[in-house]
């Protein structure tokens, strides 16, 4: 295994020079430490040479948070990288959250909005509703917005406009009616 990661490391432009004894040692560590398959290194290398990182040390930075997540197979690695995307960023700016990284139960909500087909504006406005109504970010309150406008069949800003629309029409009708209605 490790002379077929080294033949493909090695002939990956990004790395420039001759892996020293401690880079093997890393990628060795990745193998049988970590267990992580040649695939599963193979693609650790090209994601992070993607995001423009080609130092073994942040490599084996995202190694180790990817074997705390328990990611074994390449499927689980592009579905972290997934949720690691503009939506994960843009949730995290829209609420205004700095200093920390977002909880399992945070990034299985923003997964899930992915899932529901939203693009992001849609992502941010709820978000900008959440800070708007309760004063906060709160996840669960964007969540009980996106899951109610997945249920509306919302796919754009427009449809939340009439949405809102619609919501405003009957809150205007609703004194009419209780006026209207004997004691």
């Amino acid at each position: 295994i490790y002379s077929k990661l080294r033949s493909f490391l090695e002939s990956k432009a990004h790395f420039r020079h001759p892996f020293s004894e401690n880079d093997i040692n890393t990628i060795l560590f990745w193998h049988e430490d970590l267990h992580f398959s040649a695939e599963l290194i193979v693609y650790l290398v090209e994601y992070c040479v993607s995001k423009g990182h080609t130092n073994l040390r942040y490599l084996n930075k995202v190694a180790l948070a990817w074997h705390e997540k328990k990611i074994t197979s390449v499927e689980q690695a592009k579905s972290e990288a997934a949720v690691r995307s503009k939506a994960y960023y843009a949730v995290m700016k829209a609420f205004g959250i700095t200093g920390r990284n977002l909880i399992d139960s945070e990034t299985a909500m923003i997964r899930q909005w992915k899932e529901y087909a939203f693009d992001l504006s849609l992502i941010q406005e709820a978000c900008a509703r959440t800070i708007s109504s309760t004063g906060q970010s709160s996840f669960s309150y964007a969540d009980s917005i996106l899951t109610s406008w997945y249920n509306d069949k919302v796919h754009s800003l427009e449809d939340v406009k009439r949405l809102d629309a619609t919501h405003q029409q009957k809150k205007r009708r609703e004194p009419q009616r209780k006026q209207m209605q004997p004691l």
